[in-house]
């Protein structure tokens, strides 16, 4: 997508959207190369128009945010808010959100990927990441990463203790027209979403109320009428 946007970007020279592109190509996450070697200031010593350097503060800030520093992360991307390209500025702002839930997140869970409840969630992060996420879908209600955001405000209401809001959550996406773009597709993620409704949902509303949606509190009443009170 970065490399798309870049030759998409008519204010470019041929220079700059080379040096973008390979900057971006010795950047891979999942090898965990970061700031630490790549010379970002080479990078900038090639860039001359303010579109590229807006594209490059975006690669900055993607690779401190893979490299796990998200305050630094969340401070780069946040900068890019009002850039005048309009990918940089979508993705800055879908990548602040992300970013903030990472940080939220950040000492929730175990060594094994288990969430630990003993373990504090970053309440300051949390919301950033829930205001972040909204403000995204109110700017780019059908943007390129618009269902992302829709689905990772479910784990930002887990993780902040809103059944009501989670329920209202997934109810959106249980009436949402498509899910994929096949119809298989569509029964499994309906499939996946029903397992993550009885792991992350039921068993937090212990009022039962589940903000009062007609559908969970009918689930709710059906799991109580069970001899054994079972699933």
């Amino acid at each position: 997508a970065f490399e798309k946007a870049v030759n998409g970007a008519k204010k470019l020279s041929a220079a700059e959207r080379g040096t973008l592109i390979n900057a971006r190509k010795i950047f891979e996450p999942e090898c965990g190369i970061g700031m630490r070697e790549i010379p970002f200031r080479i990078v900038l010593n090639d860039i001359k128009s303010k579109q590229a350097r807006e594209f490059a503060s975006y690669l900055r800030a993607a690779i401190t945010f893979y490299d796990g520093d998200f305050n630094a992360a969340g401070s780069f991307f946040s900068a890019l808010f009002k850039a005048k390209d309009h990918w940089v500025r979508e993705t800055a702002q879908y990548m602040f959100a992300r970013n903030a839930l990472n940080q939220a997140q950040d000492n929730a869970f175990d060594e094994w990927g288990y969430f630990d409840g003993t373990r504090k969630t970053d309440d300051v992060a949390l919301g950033k990441a829930r205001d972040g996420f909204q403000i995204y879908l109110k700017n780019w209600p059908k943007g390129q990463y618009a269902y992302s955001a829709r689905s990772l405000l479910r784990r930002v209401y887990w993780l902040g203790n809103d059944p009501a809001k989670l329920a209202a959550e997934y109810r959106w996406h249980l009436g949402a027209i498509s899910f994929g773009e096949s119809e298989d597709l569509g029964r499994a993620n309906h499939a996946i979403l029903a397992e993550e409704i009885d792991s992350k949902l039921l068993p937090r509303d212990n009022g039962g109320t589940f903000g009062g949606d007609p559908l969970f509190l009918a689930v709710n009443d059906l799991m109580r009428m069970r001899k054994n009170g079972g699933y």
